[in-house]
């Protein structure tokens, strides 16, 4: 979920009573992709429907801001109406909602929407990265850090942990 110079977000919980294959659950991944105002978003949903988002113009390495939220879900749809846009370039917050859906291991797509910002959206397409099942180890991430002379945040991003 990445967009223009605010941050998205997820929205509430998921579903209730120890459904471990609530939706929320099923929709959990890495997912990467650009916004309509041509920028690259890696987003991230936890089993437990948060959501965070980091996105950054198309043609530049630096990050653009971070979204923080709640996702709810129903169906193949998920929802947010608490996202926080935290702009990195302008120092600015904004609140968000969020409307998507998604296939499991497969995509997310859908839309933020700025009320505060006069009612500005921006959409989003993205797909499911494997990498997100990958087990991390020090010895990848210190690979992937060495790679990189003078790295930048979404450098190490498109780096693979190995």
């Amino acid at each position: 979920m990445a967009f223009t110079q605010y941050g998205c977000g997820g929205g509430g919980g998921g579903g209730g009573g120890g459904d471990v294959t609530s939706p929320v659950v099923e929709a959990q991944g890495l997912y990467i992709g650009t916004t309509s105002k041509n920028q690259t978003v890696f987003t991230w949903i936890l089993d437990d429907g948060s959501l965070y988002a980091l996105y950054a113009s198309s043609d530049s390495s630096e990050l653009d801001g971070v979204l923080a939220g709640n996702m709810k879900a129903s169906g193949e749809a998920l929802s947010s109406s608490d996202v926080i846009d935290y702009g990195l370039t302008n120092s600015e917050t904004h609140k968000a909602t969020i409307s998507a859906t998604y296939a499991p291991k497969g995509w997310l797509n859908g839309a933020l929407a700025y009320p505060d910002v006069g009612g500005a959206s921006v959409n989003f397409t993205t797909t499911y990265d494997t990498d997100y099942e990958k087990k991390p180890t020090l010895a990848a991430i210190a690979a992937a850090r060495a790679r990189h002379e003078e790295p930048s945040f979404l450098a190490l991003l498109e780096t693979r942990i190995q």
